[in-house]
């Protein structure tokens, strides 16, 4: 069971880079509602073995609603991640920022469960507003959510991490050649043609000797599609030709600059600038 929630976690997080939002969506509400199943199972059978078995309905009914709020969340909480991780931040940044999150994600999910689910769980009126639903369940509900929310993170950035330590060795048969799409037309471009590429929006410029373009794909996207042994990223912002690098210039306190041939200097970001390294030393092209 676990291996197939995180199975489908991983393909979660895919749709969302991909940006296939209802899917993403479609596949959240399928994870958590195999965890609620789970959960209810799991509290029916310990209620079987106390001797005072509760009814199966509405523990799960409410286990479901439960759930389905971080059907809501997960997506969101997954492109966070994924856009703190491709940030050039440093390391108390990004934890300082997954801390605001998890201050934040108690109450947005207890806000939401009020907000959708007080008339069906209000007490037969015991519980005379939303307010005094929140109230309770903004202790309650602390522990289980921040468990929920540190994994969610947990398994974006450990996501992140193996996808950024994949550089598949040098393929030899791979097309030398780019498609990019383009004002709805595809144009190919030869490797050797490309300088280096930047990140635009949504979207990427193309570099050449002879000017350059924008394409309708994302960095990602090209960078996906390039061999690993002839580019590599440099900044969350930038993808360089390897063979095109003429120097690394250093800034002092770390910094430090890619000078390219034609004279183009681009920043190289710090948890870039090792693997940038090692690249260079065994590209076969230099």
């Amino acid at each position: 069971m676990i291996a197939i929630l995180s199975q489908k976690l991983t393909t979660l997080q895919h749709r969302m880079e991909t940006g296939s939002l209802l899917r993403a969506y479609a596949l959240s509400g399928g994870v958590w509602f195999l965890l609620a199943l789970l959960f209810s199972a799991e509290g029916y059978l310990v209620s079987v073995y106390r001797g005072s078995p509760q009814a199966w309905w509405p523990s799960f009914g409410y286990s479901l609603a439960i759930f389905s709020i971080w059907a809501l969340i997960s997506p969101p909480v997954l492109r966070f991640v994924r856009q703190v991780e491709e940030r050039d931040l440093l390391r108390f940044r990004r934890i300082g920022l997954y801390a605001l999150g998890a201050i934040i994600i108690n109450p947005l999910h207890v806000a939401l469960f009020v907000l959708i689910f007080w008339p069906v769980y209000n007490g037969d009126g015991r519980i005379a507003t939303r307010l005094d639903m929140g109230e309770r369940m903004i202790v309650q509900n602390l522990h289980t959510n921040l468990i929920f929310y540190v994994v969610l993170v947990l398994m974006g950035v450990g996501l992140h991490a193996l996808k950024a330590k994949q550089i598949g060795p040098p393929n030899s048969s791979a097309p030398r050649t780019l498609h990019l799409r383009t004002k709805g037309s595809v144009r190919l471009m030869a490797h050797n043609d490309i300088s280096w590429i930047a990140a635009a929006g949504n979207y990427a410029e193309v570099h050449t000797d002879n000017g350059h373009f924008l394409t309708d794909d994302n960095l990602a996207s090209v960078q996906a599609r390039l061999p690993e042994d002839s580019f590599a990223r440099i900044h969350r912002g930038h993808l360089v030709r390897l063979d095109a690098i003429a120097e690394l210039k250093g800034l002092g306190r770390g910094d430090a600059l890619v000078v390219l041939r034609d004279g183009t200097e681009l920043r190289l970001s710090r948890r870039y600038r090792e693997r940038l390294a090692s690249l260079l030393k065994h590209s076969p092209t230099r």
